[in-house]
């Protein structure tokens, strides 16, 4: 069996969604560059989901957890030097604080509430 291809209808929905803030802002007049910034994320995010369940598949996992993307993305060797500069919005993972940095904070405060008390 083959892979799951797009309808046209699917590929119509998710071009107008590019094409709509391209004529906003007049980035692009041309009739293909929605296309092409569309194949474009396509692509990556295709990278991005296979990179993360080759690594799901490396581990024996069946479910695919989102904690650790960044650190899949800056693994792979293709999309790492690409990707340098991409921040992805919420990210579960805690950064880690060095208590000198903020000495006022007690060291039993659990880490989501050392988060929000800034």
């Amino acid at each position: 069996m083959g892979k799951p291809k797009a309808t046209p209808a699917e590929w119509k929905s998710r071009l107008d969604r590019v094409r709509r803030p391209l004529r906003k802002h007049r980035c692009a007049d041309r009739a293909t560059a929605s296309m092409y910034l569309t194949a474009i994320v396509a692509y990556f995010v295709t990278e991005i989901l296979n990179l993360i369940r080759d690594e799901a598949k490396h581990k024996k996992k069946n479910k695919i957890h989102m904690q650790n993307t960044p650190l899949r993305i800056q693994n792979g060797n293709d999309l790492s030097g690409f990707l340098a500069r991409l921040t992805i919005s919420e990210n579960r993972e805690l950064p880690n604080i060095n208590s000198a940095i903020f000495p006022n904070l007690p060291a039993d405060m659990p880490s989501t509430s050392r988060r929000n008390s800034f």
